[in-house]
């Protein structure tokens, strides 16, 4: 990906959206590409289980609930975006799942997503992050619900292992890669893929697109990659990590797979992910 031109950042009625849009705006004034917040939350009745017996007056407080919801979340879009030249704000129907947000992100050149785990309180089924990725394959910067980051991200760590989804990642990421002034490729296993003569290697692939890139080879990967890859990123000081989705084996690999389902449980910096 040579540039970034468009942007879909997920909103909700979280504390944590404004980080998002924040982020997704930062992205935009780099790349000059246009943003469009989506809105997507769950219904007020969903939130208690006596929500289905509850009397008419009951209902009307759970709907007026939801609807003050989608009000705050639609302040902290036009707090974020004074000037709405190259951002524009859309919202899906209430009830509307993962499936239906990711119908939207399919036509985009990059997702903002929150954490998994989100705030309670912003009526965001549970698992939504990585169920849009699964469902959309478009590569996401997810960004966590802890701490201060901004980007360009100083340095910033990649996850390779020759696969598709790392690919996918890396291509995604190079707009944010080039900004960054440290770039280490980690990777585990890739002895195992023959060297041919003719063929270009990570390193040259990305030095052809102005990247110059450390490369950290390591022998058999350790079971616990996500928080291996976590700790790396934690020791260069990363602001930024790229990495495929993917596990350790079928049975593990439901939506996403276990070692990136350990990096949405435990990240500690934004991470751009593709499926």
């Amino acid at each position: 990906m040579s540039a970034l031109r468009s942007l879909l950042v997920h909103v909700d009625a979280s504390p944590r959206s404004r980080a998002r849009l924040l982020a997704a705006r930062d992205l935009a004034d780099q790349h000059g590409a246009c943003i469009t917040a989506l809105l997507s939350d769950t219904p007020g009745e969903v939130d208690t289980p006596y929500s289905y017996t509850a009397g008419a007056a009951d209902a009307q407080a759970l709907q007026d609930m939801a609807l003050q919801r989608r009000a705050s979340a639609r302040s902290l879009f036009e707090a974020v975006f004074t000037d709405r030249t190259r951002a524009c704000w859309a919202e899906l129907p209430p009830a509307s799942d993962a499936p239906a947000f990711a119908r939207y992100a399919c036509s985009t050149d990059l997702l903002v997503l929150g954490q998994d785990a989100a705030d309670p309180g912003a009526g965001l089924q549970r698992d939504f992050a990585p169920a849009v990725m699964a469902a959309c394959g478009r590569p996401a910067l997810v960004w966590p619900r802890e701490g201060r980051y901004a980007l360009p991200a100083e340095t910033a760590v990649v996850a390779w292992n020759a696969t598709a989804g790392s690919a996918r990642a890396l291509a995604a990421a190079l707009p944010l890669l080039r900004q960054a002034r440290h770039v280490h490729v980690v990777n585990w296993g890739e002895a195992t893929v023959p060297r041919l003569d003719g063929c270009m290697d990570i390193e040259s692939h990305l030095a052809l697109h102005g990247i110059t890139a450390q490369v950290h080879r390591y022998g058999k990967a350790p079971g616990d990659i996500g928080g291996a890859l976590l700790q790396w990123s934690k020791e260069v000081r990363a602001g930024l990590l790229v990495m495929g989705c993917y596990g350790h084996s079928p049975a593990r690999e439901r939506l996403l797979g276990g070692a990136t389902r350990a990096i949405l449980e435990r990240m500690t910096l934004p991470v751009l992910m593709a499926h």
